[in-house]
């Protein structure tokens, strides 16, 4: 890791203009903000410095940050990964659900198909990947009773992404794809039974007072991302990008470890049990998935899910996952039907 001394006085004054994550994500609140606000200054010796502003307060959504970052708008941003894929299916690769069940996988998965993100934001965005890294587990978050996953039938459940849709929709569900910020005011009206959002990420926001029950069949990580614009990190004195790059790496692996608390800690808190360290105390029913439901989200991800998403992406696409993802896993898509 980088230690702050001699080589920091030598950094030129350097200010960067950071967007930041939603402002009710603990991994902006407990990341972000002392990450930009405190260790960059520190580490620097006050040399390198940000104006850090969260995506809703600037009203950016989402999907439109790395457009906004090709344009030469803003520098360096965080995003959730598979709202681009609008742009581009391979922006959900690492996060299909049903694909992943732990932590650990993710990673795992997350590194090896880091090469193949970077080389399409760099292309495509002209962005620099710095960081890949995950929300708590994504899972549903229900205002009506439920024991396992066939009371989601007939269902209207809120999505984010097309496969996340094929999931819900191989579950017997309906599903309704909006953005996270409507998801509080659809619940209170009715126009939605369950929203799947991240174990801590719907405690924060207080889910538990619009919703009863938890279901825990985990949908996916929400991958984040983040970059900078390459025409801004080319401009950047060498050193300046050797201080940030060795910052960098300590944040990711700070984060990986901040999220892993916050997976069962959302849990925790929205059933009112302790230790409730991240988020606050609701008074939910926890249902875990059963081994029938989880072998049966694992054939809808063989069967529908992965076809789907090839189709969406393309035989070169696809023999990349075989590759990376695949291997991993061991699960394949058969790109000759593509």
């Amino acid at each position: 890791a980088w230690t702050a001394g001699a080589a920091a006085q030598d950094l030129p004054r350097t200010q960067l203009k950071v967007i930041g994550l939603q402002s009710h994500l603990n991994s902006h609140k407990s990341g972000e903000i002392p990450f930009w606000n405190e260790r960059v200054p520190n580490e620097s010796k006050g040399q390198v410095t940000a104006r850090l502003t969260a995506q809703d307060i600037h009203g950016l959504k989402g999907p439109e940050i790395l457009r906004l970052m090709r344009l030469g708008v803003i520098d360096f941003a965080s995003g959730v990964l598979s709202y681009m894929a609008g742009d581009n299916a391979e922006f959900e690769a690492i996060d299909l659900p049903g694909m992943s069940p732990n932590m650990a996988t993710t990673k795992r998965i997350s590194e090896a198909y880091k090469p193949v993100l970077n080389e399409i934001m760099e292309k495509t965005y002209g962005v620099k990947l710095l960081m890949l890294f995950p929300s708590p587990p994504q899972v549903f978050w229900c205002q009506v009773p439920l024991k396992g996953a066939d009371d989601l039938k007939g269902k209207k459940v809120r999505v984010f992404n097309k496969a996340m849709s094929d999931m819900v929709s191989g579950l017997g569900s309906t599903a309704v794809t909006m953005p996270f910020g409507e998801v509080t005011p659809s619940l209170e009206r009715k126009v939605i039974d369950c929203a799947i959002t991240g174990t801590l990420s719907g405690n924060t926001s207080k889910l538990f007072e619009v919703t009863s029950h938890m279901y825990t069949m985990y949908m996916g990580w929400s991958m984040h991302f983040h970059g900078a614009s390459l025409s801004s990190w080319n401009a950047l004195d060498p050193k300046v990008r050797d201080f940030l790059t060795k910052q960098f790496d300590w944040f990711n692996d700070r984060l990986w470890k901040v999220v892993a608390e916050e997976e069962q800690d959302g849990i925790d808190c929205s059933i009112g049990k302790d230790p409730c360290k991240y988020g606050y105390k609701g008074k939910m029913t926890l249902v875990n998935p059963s081994e029938v439901h989880l072998a049966k989200q694992k054939e809808i991800l063989q069967k529908a899910i992965l076809p789907d998403w090839g189709k969406r992406c393309g035989k070169a696409c696809s023999e990349k996952f075989n590759q990376t993802i695949g291997k991993i896993l061991s699960i394949s898509i058969d790109a000759s039907k593509l």
